[in-house]
């Protein structure tokens, strides 16, 4: 799974400031930020409040998981610390599904190569 960092501009936007810091981000309402690229968008669809957070392993996000509602809402701490165990083990999940893949991988070249050995004396 190929791992990226967000680059460039510093975070103003959920996502990229997810990115940056590893860490849970909250908006109350995203509409009243001048630096918010989707504030607009976000306003037309009557959407406000946001927050996002890291999917977690090792090393830098592996990806992040972004959720607007519709009313303006202060950050909520508890929800901030559950949402990111969570985003900590589904990174734990996708390390295990593709340890596992190659585990599989692996056991099948074993597998090609024993049923080769005779062919090769």
């Amino acid at each position: 799974m190929a791992r990226r960092r967000a680059t460039g501009r510093p975070g103003r936007g959920v996502v990229r400031r997810v990115w940056q810091s590893g860490a849970p981000v909250w908006f109350p309402d995203v509409t009243a930020r001048a630096d918010f690229r989707r504030g607009a968008a976000a306003s037309g669809a009557g959407l406000h409040s946001a927050f996002g957070f890291p999917v977690l392993a090792d090393g830098p996000p592996l990806g992040v998981m972004e959720f607007y509602g519709r009313a303006i809402e202060k950050p909520d701490e508890v929800l901030l610390r559950t949402v990111r165990a969570i985003g900590c083990q589904i990174g734990q999940f996708i390390q295990r599904r593709d340890a596992e893949r190659a585990l599989l991988e692996s056991e099948e070249q074993f597998r090609q190569l024993a049923n080769n050995i005779p062919q090769a004396f």
